[in-house]
């Protein structure tokens, strides 16, 4: 019962004492992003970049793009389950694209697509990735009935960040005139999300796991929390970032 009640936090390592049992809280939250991450890529690069090969050190890379995916699936669930109806109809398009990133990036780390070809098969037989596989299949059976509503639409990054960055817009131009932010609580919670989630899409675009790895920060995002009072503070740094990475 204690090994079901372990959150995947327990992924930062070592993999062998990795639960591989997922439990609804690990889902339940979501980090107030209050940094600009660097290193934004600005192209979609075709290959994968060959990397030093340390199984351990695969394996944390592999389990940063599963991080990655849980992001992504609290962000579609904090969406539907917090925005108004009008709010979520507008979103569509981007919750969609962001399902459909989360199933294709499960199914890559799953398929070692993101790893170099002389090394996928001597991993392969490792224990860690075979863990990490169970891992997998238990987030894809979670996901596919959580977000059965939702149509799943795959396009390149490029595309992706075109739209995520016209949702971002949408909800930036609602909240903006907000003194105090109460009104549009949610709403500026969820674009502080999508800016970080721009941020990260940037570095997924350079196609180099370990850079995604080293700069992300993304175990510490997906286990945080939003601030319980959104203040005109928050605006004015989500404006600051928006500026940062010239949406506006």
């Amino acid at each position: 019962m204690q090994q079901q009640q372990d959150d995947h936090k327990s992924h930062n390592f070592s993999l062998p004492k990795t639960a591989a049992t997922i439990s609804n809280k690990t889902e339940n939250f979501i980090t107030s992003s209050n940094q600009t991450i660097n290193g934004e890529a600005n192209a979609d690069v075709s290959l994968p970049r060959d990397i030093h090969y340390d199984k351990k050190y695969l394996s944390k890379q592999l389990l940063s793009q599963i991080h990655f995916c849980r992001f992504l699936y609290k962000l579609v669930v904090r969406m539907k389950d917090k925005l108004s109806q009008e709010v979520n109809e507008e979103l569509t398009p981007l919750k969609e694209l962001m399902a459909g990133l989360v199933f294709e990036k499960l199914d890559e780390v799953n398929n070692l697509r993101a790893v170099n070809s002389k090394h996928a098969p001597d991993y392969k037989a490792t224990p860690d990735y075979h863990k990490i596989a169970q891992i997998i299949e238990q987030y894809v059976a979670k996901y596919t009935k959580d977000l059965s509503t939702i149509h799943q639409n795959l396009k390149p990054l490029a595309t992706f960040k075109e739209q995520l960055t016209k949702s971002i817009l949408g909800i930036y131009e609602r909240v903006q005139g907000e003194e105090e932010g109460g009104y549009w609580k949610d709403e500026v919670i969820v674009l502080d999300y999508l800016v970080t989630l721009r941020q990260l899409v940037g570095l997924l675009q350079s196609n180099d796991m370990e850079g995604f790895h080293n700069k992300s920060k993304i175990e510490t995002i997906v286990e945080g929390s939003p601030s319980k009072m959104i203040t005109q503070e928050h605006l004015n740094a989500i404006r600051v970032k928006l500026k940062a990475i010239k949406i506006i």
